[in-house]
């Protein structure tokens, strides 16, 4: 059991996306498996952890800077953990000795013990988007079939663009506007293209690639984002693996998405940390290439299908599925983060 100590009258109900992810479960809904392992306490003496309730960004950039430094000082007195919670694209660092920083996006080659790497939680959309059907998996088929939807383009008005974007984020971050990490350029949807192309230039793969030239094509009205989503949703659905790659973080949400579907991913590895690497062994659910292989992306796509047995495929997408759902939900991933962080003490 994880002693808790945080300030309950900062966990408003209807600010729960600002919440540290796991006071959700624990103040809020409750959830058995994570009462079995955390538990709150009244005061920072009795704790073994001490969380910031609130996101570090917003308290940083709403004009509660007292209460970091409240938590910051405390846990240094009693010299105890205090973890955090800093979300967006790239996050924020913070070097201090037992300060934990909850994130999605890091680089794994910069990475070091205050970090640790969440994926992105969402609840599964495809009981609701296909009306409680039965996930139903892809049988083996000769060719593998890759599917993408999604931002990829190139051209210099483009790069321009996402260039000066890139120049207005980080004065923001330059003048405490916003806090986080200084961003590191990256031509994200350039990127994506590149690699699309050459993997829909293989005669031996079979493609279902839908190029968007803004996030989400530009939807604007309902209509036209409930069309967007089941495009998407449908893509994911009908491949038996999807492309993932980064965007402006060094991270994939659509590497979660593509579990949750049972699907495999097509991970493009761009100095990434992933959540929980170390119980999962990631090799075994995804294709992971480093940025530095393009050149070989088709012959791995293909020799990593020719390698399974009809048997294999079905069971890969199996326990992708299973993976997802047992380790990378909110409830799951802190059910087993208890047992990191009781081994390792990060």
């Amino acid at each position: 059991m994880i002693k808790i100590y945080t300030k309950t009258e900062f966990l408003l109900p209807e600010k729960d996306r600002l919440f540290f992810p796991l006071l959700v479960e624990l103040y809020l809904d409750k959830t058995p498996q994570i009462l079995e392992r955390y538990c709150l306490v009244d005061s920072p003496e009795e704790c073994d952890v001490l969380v910031l309730p609130l996101t570090v960004n917003y308290c940083l950039e709403n004009g509660k800077t007292d209460l970091v430094n409240y938590f910051k000082t405390k846990a240094k007195e009693l010299n105890k953990h205090l973890w955090v919670y800093s979300p967006g694209d790239m996050g924020l660092t913070m070097n201090e000795d037992k300060i934990l920083v909850f994130r999605m996006s890091d680089y794994k080659s910069f990475n070091n013990h205050s970090t640790v790497i969440m994926p992105a939680f969402f609840r599964n959309p495809y009981p609701a988007i296909y009306n409680n059907q039965s996930l139903a998996y892809q049988s083996k088929t000769p060719n593998p079939i890759v599917g993408y939807v999604g931002h990829a383009k190139g051209g210099i008005l483009k790069f321009l663009t996402t260039f000066i974007n890139y120049l207005k984020v980080n004065l923001n971050i330059f003048l405490k506007k916003q806090h986080s990490d200084y961003f590191i350029f990256y031509h994200s949807s350039f990127e994506r293209l590149k690699w699309l192309k050459k993997i829909a230039s293989s005669k031996n793969i079979e493609t279902h690639f839908i190029y968007r030239d803004k996030y989400r094509a530009g939807a604007k009205t309902q209509e036209e984002k409930q069309k967007t989503t089941l495009e998407f949703y449908d893509n994911i659905k009908d491949s038996q693996y999807t492309f993932c790659m980064r965007g402006g973080g060094n991270f994939s949400v659509r590497l979660y998405e593509t579990l949750a579907f049972g699907r495999i991913p097509i991970f493009i590895d761009t100095d990434c940390t992933l959540p929980l690497e170390q119980i999962i062994d990631w090799s075994k659910h995804c294709l992971i290439i480093k940025e530095n292989e393009l050149s070989q992306v088709k012959t791995k796509i293909i020799d990593f299908h020719n390698s399974l047995s009809d048997e294999q495929f079905i069971e890969i997408q199996k326990s992708n599925y299973v993976l997802r759902e047992e380790y990378l939900t909110r409830s799951g991933f802190f059910t087993y983060f208890h047992d990191v962080f009781l081994k390792n003490k990060l």
